[in-house]
């Protein structure tokens, strides 16, 4: 029942890595799409 327990945390926590970094990710990709926008905005 332990290692059952502590192998479900061990999945649960690389799973909670993996969003965190997925949407640090895809923020970044966002702002920088933002930026990119408005600078073709300014040009314009």
């Amino acid at each position: 029942m332990l290692i059952s327990n502590d192998l479900v945390g061990l999945q649960y926590s690389y799973l909670q890595v993996i969003v965190v970094g997925f949407v640090q990710v895809i923020f970044a990709y966002g702002m920088e799409f933002t930026n990119v926008e408005k600078r073709k905005f300014l040009v314009k």
